[in-house]
């Protein structure tokens, strides 16, 4: 029976071998992916400590609670009329 006939090396970035003898995956400029995901991160953080910070006030937890009655009323009004139907 005859064999397949062999592959040629496989010319993907992920075969290759670095300068300094070590193989594996390509990586990038790790000065470009540090970059972009430290920025990542920061935004991230940012928007966390914000909505934090947001939660934290008395004048939003006030404005959530009135609307909060309001549309607790009208659950229990609609429930009663759906009630006696």
């Amino acid at each position: 029976m005859a064999q397949p006939p062999s592959l040629p090396p496989s010319s993907d970035a992920s075969q290759r071998v670095a300068a300094d003898g070590a193989s594996g995956p390509a990586v990038a400029s790790s000065v470009d992916g540090n970059a972009s995901g430290r920025g990542r991160r920061w935004l991230i953080t940012a928007g966390l400590v914000l909505v934090a910070a947001l939660a934290a006030l008395p004048v939003l937890d006030q404005k959530a609670a009135q609307n909060y009655e309001t549309l607790f009323q009208r659950a229990i009004v609609t429930f009663a009329l759906a009630r006696t139907l």
